[in-house]
């Protein structure tokens, strides 16, 4: 497996676009880490309604704690 370095919020943005294929507009990004692997990358459009950052945050969550293994996350 190659290995992938992360020094600087520029690398970690690359990673981001390189991995999803994509760049994301109007989403919250995870990348769970263990220790120094990468673990689940989630991308989830952001809620478009007032009100809704509470369900949001506990679905984020939810899908989060799935990575048993994880030991830090990276938000973007």
């Amino acid at each position: 497996m190659e290995k992938l370095t992360i020094n600087a919020p520029p690398d970690v943005l690359s990673f981001i676009g390189h991995t999803l294929g994509f760049w994301p507009r109007e989403s919250l990004v995870c990348i769970t880490l263990n220790e120094d692997s990468i673990g689940a990358t989630l991308r989830i459009d952001l809620p478009r309604q007032a009100g809704q950052e509470l369900p949001y945050a506990r679905t984020v969550a939810h899908y989060l704690a799935s990575d048993t293994a994880a030991t830090s996350i990276l938000f973007a």
